[in-house]
């Protein structure tokens, strides 16, 4: 694999393969993953500001004179998009062979993904909430996932998702710490099922996480 250059000034076209050692390519991961953190709050503060809100198609924005947004937004939407492709392309060396490169699509993506979707460790451990027509139906996030950019324009109306391109430390500890808090909701919750009594902490706790599931249906 050839290696990469880092062109900080043009962020839709960040990395180009050049010749020589594949070590420079992750010479500084973190100043790489950083950048292109900057780049992406740059783009997505840029697109709230335009006060879509809710609005998603073209259509819609007509309806609402809101056409020069959308027309800002859906560059923004593109920009995104290659700051996603260059957060991939450095992320398959970093992370090659890692089990890490599982949670690029989730918590690589938005720093509180858990907060956000509470429902996301059943699913990685193939848990269904259901089944419909004898198939298991298993939680999914408040966006939606089939659109390429549905968590892109979810985040821009919904100010409180935090997106984020993480350094691989970042990305370990956050993924480490949502399954720390996961684990331990679960134990709770066998515990309240069996009559056991919970410390005040802990009921503080599963209060805590009453509310995030309380808004996650919300959303």
């Amino acid at each position: 694999m050839a290696a990469a250059e880092w062109r900080p000034d043009n962020p839709g076209d960040a990395f180009v393969d050049t010749a020589g050692a594949t070590a420079s390519f992750t010479g500084a991961p973190a100043a790489l993953m950083e950048h292109l953190d900057d780049q992406l709050q740059a783009a997505l503060t840029e697109a709230r500001a335009c006060g879509l809100g809710d609005i998603t198609t073209a259509d819609a924005a007509i309806d609402a004179g809101k056409v020069d947004a959308w027309k800002t937004v859906t560059r923004l939407t593109g920009t995104a998009a290659e700051i996603r492709a260059a957060q991939q392309l450095v992320s398959a060396t970093l992370l090659s062979g890692s089990e890490l490169h599982q949670h690029l699509a989730t918590f690589g993506q938005v720093r509180n993904y858990g907060e956000l979707f509470p429902g996301w460790f059943d699913r990685q451990r193939g848990r269904a909430l259901s089944t419909l027509n004898g198939e298991p139906e298993y939680a999914a996030p408040p966006w939606n996932e089939d659109e390429p950019a549905g968590l892109w324009m979810y985040a821009v109306a919904h100010h409180e998702v935090d997106l984020w391109v993480p350094t691989p430390a970042q990305l370990r500890d956050a993924y480490a710490a949502a399954r720390a808090d996961a684990l331990r909701t679960e134990a709770l919750e066998e515990a309240e099922r069996l009559g056991q009594p919970l410390t005040p902490e802990q009921s503080e706790w599963m209060q805590k996480r009453s509310i995030l599931e309380h808004q996650y249906l919300t959303r």
